[in-house]
């Protein structure tokens, strides 16, 4: 059974990496017209000032399988609440069984509540839809999102 818990970026990164690769390969990011370079100083500087919350998901050996990131921001509309942005979450193949990403993700949950999260967002790829168990969570659709690549100077 998986075990989930808070951890910081910085002591996981190097951890993360192999899964952060599978992932991008499994979402197509890699078939974008420019490189996949994460901005790990960003996610340093974020953490540090209270906005970036990293969860991961251990097995019993404690070896990493997956990861879910959320960006804890004040919401620009609904001035005075604090909405968790999903910026990822990835379980491996392996680690799929059972309810493991719905127990994942009602941890997460769960964790940024006590952190102040009063709005909660996810997004996810048209090919990679999960929103039957969002909505076993109680999550609703109520954004489309578009995107556009242009070229670089």
């Amino acid at each position: 059974m998986l075990k989930f818990q808070a951890e910081r970026f910085p002591d996981v990164m190097k951890e993360m990496a192999p899964l952060m690769i599978e992932h991008f390969a499994e979402v197509g990011l890699n078939d974008a017209p420019f490189p996949v370079s994460p901005n790990f100083a960003s996610y340093f500087t974020m953490e540090r000032a209270g906005n970036f919350h990293l969860f991961t998901a251990r097995d019993d050996s404690e070896t990493l399988r997956g990861y879910s990131a959320f960006i804890l921001v004040p919401d620009l509309v609904y001035g005075g609440c604090r909405v968790a942005i999903n910026h990822a979450i990835y379980l491996t193949p392996a680690a799929r069984n059972g309810f493991a990403v719905l127990r994942f993700i009602e941890f997460c949950e769960q964790e940024m509540r006590t952190r102040g999260a009063e709005i909660f967002e996810y997004h996810m790829w048209l090919d990679h839809d999960f929103g039957p168990l969002l909505e076993r969570c109680g999550y609703a659709e109520k954004q489309v999102k578009y995107q556009k690549f242009t070229a670089r100077a």
